[in-house]
C-alpha cells in the first residue's frame, strides 16, 4: 500500500467521523428548560406590602389585616411573626400590645379562631417582636386573613414600622 492510499483512506476516515459526530449532535439535541422557584409561602399586609407603618397617637389601638398563605402543594412548618420597631430605640414590652384574630379560608380546615401569639421585646432597642403561630406545619393551600389589634403605649411617639415574616 503506498503512502497515497494511506491518506486517502483516513482523509475517508477523517470525514466519516465528521458525518458520524454531527449526526449524533444533531439527534441528540436536548431540550432546556428555566425554572424559577419562589417562596411557598407569603405573608402580606393589605397590597401586597410585607411592611405595616403604624402611626398613632401615645394610647391608641390601630387595626391591621395581614394574609397568610402557603402556596406550595404540601405542608410547610413555619414560625410566622411579625417585628414592630420604633425606630428611636424608646419602645419596649410595656408600651405595645398585640392580640389577633384569623379567619382560615382556604385549606383544609376554615372557620374563626382566636390566637394571641407571644410578644417579646429587645427592651432598649425599641424592636417588639410578636410570634403569630409560634411553628405550625401549614397544611397546603392553607391562607387566612389575620385582623390584628396593637395597642401602643401612652408615652410612645413617632411611626412604628412592623414587617411580617415567616422562617422555617
Amino acid at each position: 500500500m503506498d503512502a497515497n492510499n494511506v491518506k486517502t483512506i483516513l482523509a475517508f476516515f477523517l470525514l466519516a467521523g465528521v458525518a458520524i459526530a454531527g449526526t449524533v449532535s444533531y439527534l441528540s439535541n436536548s431540550a432546556t428548560a428555566s425554572v424559577t422557584v419562589s417562596s411557598p409561602f407569603e405573608i402580606a399586609f393589605a397590597g401586597g406590602a410585607t411592611t405595616q407603618a403604624i402611626t398613632a397617637y401615645g394610647g391608641d389601638t390601630v387595626n391591621f389585616t395581614a394574609t397568610i398563605e402557603n402556596k406550595a402543594n404540601n405542608p410547610v412548618y413555619a414560625v410566622s411573626k411579625l417585628t414592630c420597631n420604633d425606630g428611636n430605640a424608646t419602645m419596649d414590652c410595656t408600651q405595645l400590645s398585640i392580640s389577633h384574630n384569623y379567619t382560615v379560608i382556604a385549606g383544609s380546615s376554615t372557620g374563626i379562631s382566636h390566637n394571641d401569639g407571644v410578644l417579646s421585646c429587645a427592651n432598649g432597642t425599641g424592636t417588639a417582636i410578636y410570634t403569630i403561630q409560634p411553628g405550625y406545619n401549614f397544611p397546603a393551600g392553607h391562607k387566612s386573613v389575620d385582623d390584628f389589634q396593637a395597642t401602643v403605649g401612652s408615652t410612645v411617639l413617632g411611626t412604628i414600622n412592623c414587617v411580617a415574616q415567616a422562617t422555617p
